[in-house]
């Protein structure tokens, strides 16, 4: 699958499959991954069954987590969801806020509904993904460029609406792919790949 998305959006078969699943905001497709997909879907009904207001499911769902908590190999939903709710309790005892508008700015709900709950739920787990993301391209030489400029730089709108209507022309949609992860064609690229000698600048006869 990740091949097939890969060619569509005419990248190499060996970049790193973050730039198709990290958020917009971190210079990506921001398409969800089927797996994460599936561990959200699975998150949300135990949450559902966790909170059930029939005794006998609560009690089976607790039974449930006691016989996963013995498995160390295999994902299993409820040690995430555990997890999980551990970061949505600290998250609301201690709420914090990402811009600089202040100590205490904002709206805050100390006493989530379910269902609100079940929300914060999901949206740390994609937090968390996003962040195991990040974390690998950061391990990369080559394809962690854009780290180095996520903080000053505007990202490219790859919202469906520009990507479909927006007359952005396919090679400028891969353009803007290649070089966030610097897999754009340049001399410099060339050599490392061995297929030229020299890595000088056709334009200006520079020399990375």
């Amino acid at each position: 699958m990740n091949q097939k998305l890969k060619s569509w959006a005419g990248i190499g078969r060996s970049v790193d499959n973050g730039l198709l699943f990290r958020s917009k905001h971190n210079f990506g497709l921001g398409i969800t991954p089927i797996s994460h997909h599936y561990q959200r879907m699975q998150l949300t009904k135990c949450e559902l069954l966790r909170t059930s207001k029939d005794p006998s499911i609560t009690e089976l769902y607790k039974t449930r987590e006691m016989l996963d908590s013995k498995l160390t190999r295999t994902w299993k939903p409820t040690k995430t969801l555990s997890v999980l709710n551990s970061e949505v309790d600290l998250n609301r005892k201690f709420p914090s806020q990402q811009n600089s508008q202040g100590l205490g700015f904002g709206k805050f709900n100390p006493n989530p509904t379910c269902s609100e709950r079940r929300k914060l739920i999901s949206a740390k787990s994609a937090t968390i993904h996003e962040e195991s993301l990040i974390a690998h391209t950061a391990s990369l030489k080559q394809q962690s460029v854009w780290l180095q400029w996520v903080d000053i730089a505007e990202p490219f709108d790859f919202s469906w609406k520009n990507i479909i209507w927006g007359g952005i022309s396919s090679e400028i949609f891969k353009f803007v792919l290649n070089a966030s992860v610097n897999w754009v064609r340049t001399p410099d690229l060339l050599r490392l790949w061995q297929y030229k000698k020299t890595c000088y600048c056709c334009l200006c006869g520079a020399e990375k």
